[in-house]
C-alpha cells in the first residue's frame, strides 16, 4: 500500500505552500485519495521533496504530545513520566537557564565589589 501524505504534511515536506498544492489537484496534475497525496504523486512533480523530514516531523509531534499535560490528568491517581526525550529537552533547558543566572549573578557580584572599592567623589 503506498503511503499517503496530508496536504499540509505534503506541502511542508516539499516546502511549498498549500495553495500550490491545491491547484495541481485542481487542475488534474496532482491525485488525491480522502485529501491525502500518495508519496510517489509529489515526488513526480516536485522530486526536491525530502521524505526523511517525515520521520523527524512525527518524531517532533509525539515529544509536543508527550510533554503537554493531557485534560483530566489530575485526578488520576497513577502519575506517567514523560519519555526520556522529553526529560532530556527539560533538564537540558533547565541547564541552560541556570548557567544564565549564575553568569549573570557573578556579573552584579562583580560590579557589586567594583562599587564597594571605588574611591567616592566629594
Amino acid at each position: 500500500m503506498e503511503e499517503l501524505l496530508s496536504l499540509s504534511k505534503a506541502a511542508r515536506l516539499a516546502n511549498i505552500g498549500r495553495g500550490a498544492l491545491q491547484k495541481h489537484i485542481q487542475a488534474g496534475e496532482l491525485a488525491t485519495f480522502e485529501g491525502k497525496i500518495a508519496v510517489a504523486d509529489l515526488l513526480l512533480l516536485y522530486p526536491e521533496t525530502k521524505l526523511n523530514d517525515a520521520s523527524m516531523l512525527e518524531h517532533v509531534a509525539m515529544i509536543k504530545a508527550q510533554a503537554q499535560p493531557g485534560k483530566g490528568r489530575e485526578h488520576e491517581t497513577t502519575s506517567v513520566l514523560p519519555a526520556p526525550e522529553v526529560l532530556m529537552a527539560r533538564l537540558t533547558a533547565v541547564n541552560q537557564e541556570l548557567i544564565a543566572v549564575k553568569r549573570e549573578r557573578d556579573h552584579y557580584k562583580k560590579l557589586l565589589a567594583e562599587l564597594t572599592h571605588s574611591p567616592r567623589e566629594s
